[in-house]
């Protein structure tokens, strides 16, 4: 766990890792994609050069709002 001033925090934002897959035809011709989000996080950047940069993930796209929403209310007042 890292705990820090709120002085310290630079940055934060959402972010999500997705997969696609493309599916081809017998020919081998495009028919089409499927794209699957696989993980969200929030990523916080700091001022501490010993660690920059905190991501922790979230379980949805619910949750990732919340959080954005909190870390605005905390952050900018």
């Amino acid at each position: 766990m890292y705990i820090c001033n709120f002085d310290d925090v630079r940055q934060w934002y959402s972010g999500s890792d997705v997969h696609e897959t493309q599916y081809r035809n017998s020919e081998g011709a495009y028919a089409g994609s499927k794209s699957l989000t696989v993980a969200r996080y929030i990523t916080v950047r700091t001022a501490d050069p010993q660690i920059p940069e905190i991501r922790f993930a979230v379980s949805s796209d619910r949750e990732q709002s919340l959080w954005i929403g909190r870390l605005d209310a905390l952050i900018n007042g």
